[in-house]
């Protein structure tokens, strides 16, 4: 057959994979946000159940033998089709070393420790949590040497489990960028802390951004958000969780999550701003992959994560931005008729130390990756025991944000990642900072008017720059291929060193480190 009809072929034998995957995924969903508390178990192994057969269903033998012989056709496919084409390849070959055995035990163990996170963080009682961590840190180890790891090589050990959220990303390059960061980042906190024009600007932002705010009005707030942004309510919805996140359940079906906060109204206001970004970029996908694996297979995190970054932050926390908001935002909560445009966007850009990373500003939030990072490499070498790891995570926070949690509900518990396995996962999030000031760079030079725009409300011509750019092929390139393709380079730090520098000087009137050299 020729690559067409091998194509096509494919197609069909994704299709079992492809329902089981969306199955496993709106269990998971389910989980994370309705699911009754005595009834956990049950959907836990609901899930795991889904899981295996989606894993077993797509490690079947004529789907590899399909995906090698369309590799040896990619000449004759769509640039797009070869591309996916690679990435399902690579997918498959990576999930077939797993049993589907393993695969059940991991679900069923992370959804077990996902139970015991919740609880321990409600209760402040990180020993809850310590046995089922130690579990899953043990299977997370045995994957990465199913992948083909070397046992007592750390660095071999993480950059495999590295390819599950970032492909072609090795330890050794994100310790350079970290190290590049984390050179740069620091003497800039320390400048700022020290400035002597803050006035009273963290007094400002506990004034405005604390009070009172129901949950119904947050949540009419954070729907004209998603709205505003483009986001597809037809495609998707926006649902209360423990912990913020962005489910693709199928082609069509991309949901929102938040945390509301009655007490203090940036928390859902922005973490509905990143998962929407997430969302944004699901619903953008190319339209080819509606019949493909396209959640079951392996995409750039650091894609997905520069797409939430940019809306969380260089959008929504924009001047422009809240010049067509603004107004939104005081029909909903009239308080902020007594309060100055220009005051609360001071206010929600102030750069001070949070010891919880999603309410941290976009400053200090990359301390926050930082420290997780050098604590999860420490874990899974065993440097670091899991008995240790809260008094290790304090002194961490102490050391690079200045400040001690008050309880490991603020400390080592605030985040889901380690509970469900993603060991490797937190530095996405400082890879998506840096692509998404690199991505927005490259559109304010083909779009010098875009501030006119947005603060008339037109926040279409950014999806609509992205949508051809970065969101239509973004499930089947790395970073970097997608940063080189958009921009013509691969990811560099400078873009958004310069951003911070460009944002926040006027604030704070400092003198950054030389970016020149970066």
């Amino acid at each position: 057959m020729n690559a067409r009809e091998n194509f096509e072929k494919l197609k069909g034998l994704l299709d079992e994979s492809t329902r089981l995957v969306g199955v496993a995924t709106s269990l998971e969903w389910e989980m994370q946000t309705w699911t009754p508390e005595e009834a956990q178990p049950g959907m836990a192994a609901k899930k795991s159940m889904a899981e295996k057969l989606a894993h077993r269903a797509f490690t079947k033998e004529p789907i590899g033998a399909a995906l090698r012989t369309l590799v040896s056709q990619k000449d004759q496919l769509e640039r797009s089709e070869g591309s996916l084409v690679e990435r399902l390849c690579y997918c498959y070959e990576r999930m077939r070393v797993l049993p589907p055995e393993f695969v059940e035990k991991k679900s069923q163990t992370t959804a077990k420790a996902y139970d015991a996170w919740q609880k321990a963080k409600e209760k402040k009682d990180f020993s809850l949590f310590a046995p089922h961590l130690k579990k899953v840190i043990e299977l997370t180890r045995e994957e990465a040497l199913l992948y083909g790891a070397e046992k007592d090589n750390i660095d071999s050990i993480y950059t495999s489990l590295l390819g599950g959220y970032e492909p072609g990303m090795t330890v050794e390059r994100l310790k350079e960028i970290l190290d590049q960061v984390k050179q740069w980042l620091v003497p800039v906190v320390k400048k700022i802390k020290s400035s002597p024009v803050k006035p009273d600007d963290e007094k400002l932002a506990d004034r405005l951004l604390k009070g009172i705010f129901p949950k119904d009005k947050q949540r009419m707030l954070c729907e004209a958000l998603l709205h505003t942004f483009g986001y597809n309510f037809k495609r998707g919805n926006l649902t209360e969780t423990a912990h913020p996140f962005m489910a693709s359940v199928g082609p069509k079906d991309h949901r929102v999550t938040t945390h509301f906060l009655e007490d203090y109204l940036p928390a859902a206001l922005f973490g509905v701003a990143h998962e929407g970004g997430h969302a944004l970029f699901a619903q953008g996908h190319n339209p080819m992959l509606e019949a493909m694996v396209v959640y079951g297979f392996i995409i750039s995190m650091g894609i997905h994560e520069s797409q939430s970054r940019m809306c969380e932050n260089i959008v929504c926390r924009s001047p422009e931005f809240w010049q067509y908001f603004y107004p939104v935002l005081q029909a909903v909560f009239p308080q902020y008729y007594e309060v100055e445009i220009g005051d609360f966007v001071r206010a929600i850009n102030v750069v001070r130390s949070n010891p919880i990373r999603i309410y941290s500003d976009e400053v200090t939030y990359n301390l926050h990756i930082l420290l997780r990072f050098e604590l999860e490499y420490a874990l899974l070498s065993g440097e670091l025991q899991v008995e240790d790891l809260p008094e290790a995570f304090a002194k961490k926070m102490v050391d690079y944000l200045g400040i001690e949690p008050e309880d490991v509900s603020k400390g080592v518990l605030q985040d889901v990642h380690w509970s469900i396995g993603l060991f490797g996962y937190f530095p996405t999030y400082l890879l998506g900072n840096l692509g998404a000031a690199q991505y927005f760079a490259r559109f304010q030079k083909e779009f010098l008017i875009y501030r006119g725009k947005f603060e008339r409300g037109n926040f279409s011509l950014l999806l609509q720059w992205l949508r051809p750019k970065v969101h239509l092929d973004g499930y089947y390139e790395t970073l970097d291929e997608s940063l080189m393709r958009v921009t013509g380079e691969a990811l560099n730090p400078k873009y958004w060193f310069e951003y911070i520098l460009k944002k926040f000087d006027p604030f704070y009137k400092i003198t950054g480190p030389d970016i020149s050299k970066s």
